[in-house]
């Protein structure tokens, strides 16, 4: 029910995500070389150059030349200055730029939250759609 274009937002929008990766932290952490895939749990965090993304569990799929894909869920949370998203889920395609929210996303901004059921950051574009039941509030 509703869209909405968000390209005030340059949360995860100009971000060279990847590009400039300092860190991946959790409190467990499993490399499946067989699969090519690292699974992080607990206070999962990636640091990249002026972002964080902090999750419960995340998993990182490795391609030729660098991270396929990189996906979370529980307490998924994206920091970047004064802005912030928090979603249940998120899926990361860093060759497409591209990053998927899911669940309960909620993008907060100085006194300013907007909530939908589903969100795309375009990171190239500087655009964010939110889509399914879309609230604003100014607490």
């Amino acid at each position: 029910m509703g869209k909405i274009i968000l390209v005030f937002l340059a949360l995860v929008l100009s971000l060279p995500l990847l590009g400039d990766l300092k860190s991946i932290k959790g409190d467990k952490a499993v490399w499946n070389e067989k699969e090519e895939v690292i699974y992080f749990q607990g206070n999962v965090e990636i640091v990249d150059t002026g972002l964080i993304l902090r999750s419960n569990e995340a998993k990182i799929k490795m391609g030729e030349n660098n991270f396929s894909r990189i996906s979370g869920e529980k307490g998924v949370e994206i920091i970047k200055g004064k802005e912030k998203v928090q979603a249940d889920t998120f899926l990361l395609l860093p060759e497409k730029r591209i990053m998927y929210l899911g669940g309960k996303v909620r993008i907060i901004r100085d006194k300013m939250i907007l909530q939908g059921e589903s969100g795309t950051f375009d990171l190239d574009k500087g655009k964010v759609l939110l889509k399914g039941n879309i609230q604003a509030s100014f607490p």
